[in-house]
């Protein structure tokens, strides 16, 4: 099951590596946002836009750089309902 599937009524599907809006069924509940340009400079622009509250990133879980191995067993399950962060 890919992303626009698993997205909620009214949420928005945002992406930096491409523009994949041709393989998703059109929905007038559902957004789909390709940030061209940013892509060299992701980290600059995308925290400008969540500090706007232009985007809001979801977080599943935060793991220590010790927990590492946790954090990918957990990616792996599929059960993830958002970024896992690392922090080092």
């Amino acid at each position: 099951m890919d992303s626009w599937e698993l997205l909620k009524e009214n949420g928005t599907l945002v992406t930096l590596v491409s523009d994949e809006s041709v393989q998703f069924t059109p929905s007038p509940n559902k957004k789909f946002n390709f940030m061209r340009g940013v892509q060299g400079k992701s980290s600059t622009e995308v925290n400008q836009l969540i500090e706007l509250r232009k985007i809001k990133p979801i977080i599943d879980q935060v793991y220590d750089f010790n927990d590492i191995a946790a954090a990918h067993i957990k990616s792996e399950t599929g059960h993830v309902s958002g970024k896992l962060v690392i922090v080092i």
